[in-house]
């Protein structure tokens, strides 16, 4: 079965992973290491020999995680509205918890890394999770007597 994603083809896998469907065993971790809540462009100036400065913040992320500052330097032909929807597209990008989700599970041989499954843990820590993710990376381990495979993925918002 192959959907679009994107503009490329993705498969989906047919079968459902979660708590008695699969799954064995999984861990589901969240980390800000790679967030910012803060951004920062900064646009050069000829006349002044100064930078225009501009910001797009979330105040309510911030005082969660204090400020984690995102600064970057961009092209002087951009105006202020191109710059400030770049601002708030990073903003969108970044200001959010990474979270990942690391699956044991029997194994399937059309699941494989780049591919969509459907994941159903109805508790996992912050969130309840049902829904279709793409698979970042896929390990197979195959014996004489068993297949097993571990999936890592992340969970976006929304």
């Amino acid at each position: 079965m192959k959907g679009i994603m994107c503009g490329c083809f993705v498969m989906k896998s047919r079968y459902v992973i979660g708590n008695g469907s699969l799954a064995t065993d999984y861990t589901y971790e969240t980390s800000i290491s790679d967030s910012y809540n803060y951004i920062k462009l900064v646009r050069p100036n000829r006349a002044t020999n100064q930078g225009d400065v501009i910001v797009a913040y979330d105040p309510e992320a911030e005082k969660a995680w204090g400020r984690i500052q995102y600064y970057a330097k961009v092209d002087e032909a951009l105006n202020d509205a191109q710059i400030k929807e770049q601002a708030k597209q990073l903003l969108n990008y970044y200001c959010q918890r990474k979270r990942t989700l690391k699956v044991k599970a029997l194994g399937v041989p059309d699941i494989q890394a780049g591919a969509m499954v459907m994941m159903d843990i109805p508790d996992l820590g912050d969130i309840r999770l049902t829904k279709m993710l793409l698979i970042d990376k896929c390990t197979h381990h195959i014996s004489s007597n068993s297949w097993t495979m571990d999936l890592e993925m992340r969970v976006v918002n929304g």
